[in-house]
């Protein structure tokens, strides 16, 4: 049984096609890892998005159920879940959700960025003169210090 110069068999074979949610999967893996971070910041980091995530749904859900100001009042601590004027179970206790969330886990994640923010900028300066961080912080027109 001979084959003919054209059959299937000597086709070099072809990758298959990749989905696009695997294409999508691996160039985000790709930029993630090429942030530099440590595991740990990685880890703080997924967590910050999911974290941020499940707080935009949960603010749109009870906008949706209750209405923008009392989402507003409830994550910022202005009024109690308790007080809505919905009867509603499920409003009450996204309100009680969104409240919590609206007072520990914002701050947190606040604090968590603002704290990168300085610390990166402490590590920048450990290298620099007196001279030098003086300079930045009040400008060419500071006179030196007079510390012998």
């Amino acid at each position: 049984m001979s084959e003919s110069p054209g059959s299937t068999q000597d086709t070099p074979r072809t990758r298959p096609k990749m989905r696009w949610w695997r294409r999508t999967r691996s160039r985000v893996a790709t930029y993630f890892y090429s942030l530099w971070l440590s595991p740990f910041r990685r880890l703080l980091l997924v967590l910050g998005v999911a974290l941020l995530i499940a707080f935009a749904f949960l603010f749109v859900f009870v906008v949706v159920l209750s209405g923008f100001q009392t989402a507003y009042e409830l994550t910022l601590g202005l009024s109690s879940a308790f007080s809505m004027e919905q009867h509603g179970s499920l409003a009450r206790s996204l309100g009680g959700v969104l409240g919590v969330f609206g007072w520990i886990a914002l701050p947190t994640m606040i604090g968590i960025f603002a704290g990168g923010i300085f610390g990166r900028r402490l590590e920048a300066m450990k290298e620099m003169s007196p001279e030098e961080i003086r300079r930045q912080l009040f400008g060419d027109d500071h006179p030196p210090s007079s510390n012998p």
